[in-house]
């Protein structure tokens, strides 16, 4: 009767985390969007919202964090950034957003700590050469900024911040990180979408090249919000129909439990229950609203927090655990568990072991 109870709890839990995510996943839409123009305070409003859904959700720290180091005010995102590295302590974006604080705070002490704590750093000799190119007016062999700046793009080739750019500003070499800056933009490399507002990239603003990267990405026609948009496409399935197999799927996975089977894909499914594949995808993108993947991997997510919290499985490792819920691969877990819970798989079971 215990676990029938504790089930029961979880399953509402579930369903109502799952409820929770789907607003959270509209609000960090409008995060990107408003902090990408520099309306932060309406950045902030959205990424509040979402910390009221999901508070212990590392991610929105880092969000939150980004947004007050975007505006100059990186005491307040180190705070943030520490909450965020609390619950989810090798999340290395955010100790490098932590890292970049404190160089653009000046912030010696601090930095050189955070050098020693953080042993995944890939270059930690990065980050004191740029506090000193900022506050010691250092100047280097440009022999020397050119090795870092291959050690740095060698180790991070899609760098999440403009590390190898402002090497190459203070090499002399403006017209190169221009160069750089244009094509990342152009690939949306990292978080260059915030390329307008990074203290990094400030020696660059006098450039003309500047100036009209900035009227091609921020120009009146893009300042609106992005409305949601209306799926015009023609239904598929009639009422009836869509009623009739959205039943005989759902009888599929919850009764059948065929998410279980890792090679599962959506042609076989739907073959399984008699439907043409383009007609269950349309089924699964308006009805329920999810694409294949995200439907199929949110039960083999609930599988795993059932059996995480369940001592007959206790003898089974965390990844073990997931395939035998259906996952077929340790990144699409881990990416998937953190996309829903913002907290990584053993961060979860711990929080709700205890």
């Amino acid at each position: 009767m215990k676990d029938s109870c504790f089930r029961d709890e979880l399953e509402k839990h579930l369903a109502q985390a799952a409820e929770n995510q789907r607003e959270d996943d509209i609000e960090e839409e409008a995060v990107s969007h408003h902090r990408s123009l520099g309306d932060f305070p309406a950045a902030l409003k959205h990424i509040d919202t979402s910390l009221s859904l999901n508070p212990l959700a590392p991610n929105h720290f880092y969000t939150k964090a980004n947004i007050y180091y975007l505006q100059g005010e990186f005491e307040k995102a180190i705070t943030l950034l520490d909450k965020a590295l609390t619950l989810e302590p090798d999340f290395v974006v955010v100790i490098e957003l932590k890292l970049a604080c404190q160089i653009q705070a000046g912030l010696y002490e601090g930095l050189k700590e955070s050098m020693t704590r953080y042993d995944n750093l890939r270059v930690p000799a990065l980050y004191e050469l740029m506090y000193k190119l900022i506050w010691e007016d250092k100047k280097l062999d440009r022999d020397e900024v050119q090795d870092m700046i291959h050690r740095v793009q060698q180790t991070q080739p899609a760098l999440l911040f403009a590390w190898d750019l402002f090497l190459l500003i203070h090499c002399g070499e403006e017209d190169e990180s221009m160069r750089l800056l244009q094509e990342k933009v152009a690939n949306k490399v990292g978080q260059i979408i915030n390329f307008k507002h990074d203290p990094f990239l400030q020696p660059l603003r006098h450039l003309k090249a500047y100036d009209a990267l900035v009227q091609q990405h921020f120009s009146v026609d893009k300042l609106a919000a992005p409305a949601r948009q209306i799926n015009t496409q023609k239904a598929l399935l009639d009422g009836a129909k869509a009623k009739q197999y959205t039943e005989l799927l759902l009888t599929k996975m919850e009764q059948e439990k065929r998410y279980l089977a890792p090679d599962l894909n959506l042609r076989e499914l739907a073959r399984e229950i008699d439907l043409h594949p383009n007609k269950l995808s349309w089924l699964l993108n308006n009805k329920l609203q999810k694409n294949f993947s995200d439907f199929v991997n949110s039960y083999r997510l609930r599988e795993f927090q059932v059996r995480a919290l369940d001592e007959r499985y206790s003898h089974l490792s965390l990844l073990g655990l997931a395939y035998e819920s259906g996952f077929n691969s340790k990144s699409v877990f881990n990416e998937y568990f953190r996309k829903v819970t913002g907290l990584t798989p053993r961060s979860w079971v711990k929080q709700h072991s205890d």
